[in-house]
């Protein structure tokens, strides 16, 4: 029951938003006829954007696992899904916590920090996660399942999307 408990407690947070354009125009700006009163500030970019351009993968991981937590909390699965590209078992994860909702049952306390994340080849990691105590409750009728939490050493492979990057395949990692 533990694992089903473990299992059903690992996600992410939202796609950055990238864009990138550019040009050069030649042309000089026409001079207005009439100024206006105040400038206008030019647009700088979104803390997050900046961020994720210069997001490593370790720190993608984090934010994952972040998404993750967010997900269990809320029974809301878009963020963490926004950053798994084919993950069977993240889609499976996903469906498990937006299926305990959709039932009236609820996910408690459960918090996952990464406490260390060593890689095992070009984008292949091992990330270990202490998971938190934590209860689950499937349905409004069922009774409340209980989770000590501990340490867990997931192996986590990811993909580089634009300037970031997307799980593609998530598992506990052979003790």
């Amino acid at each position: 029951m533990r694992g089903v408990v473990v299992r059903c407690v690992v996600a992410l947070v939202l796609m950055p938003v990238l864009s990138a354009c550019g040009g050069d125009d030649s042309e000089p700006e026409p001079t207005p006829i009439i100024a206006s009163p105040t400038a206008t500030p030019t647009p700088t970019p979104v803390e997050s954007e900046t961020a994720a351009a210069e997001e490593t993968p370790e720190e993608f991981i984090e934010r994952f696992f972040e998404a993750s937590d967010e997900m269990h909390a809320s029974g809301e699965d878009e963020g963490y899904l926004a950053l798994t590209k084919g993950c069977r078992s993240c889609d499976e994860l996903a469906r498990t916590v937006t299926g305990i909702y959709a039932d009236g049952g609820t996910i408690r306390n459960v918090r996952w920090e990464v406490t260390d994340i060593k890689p095992r080849a070009a984008l292949d990691y091992d990330a270990l996660v202490n998971v938190g105590p934590s209860k689950l409750r499937r349905s409004a009728s069922a009774k409340w399942e209980l989770s000590v939490g501990g340490e867990v050493s997931f192996h986590v492979r990811l993909d580089r999307v634009a300037e970031s990057f997307r799980v593609i395949t998530m598992s506990v990692a052979a003790q």
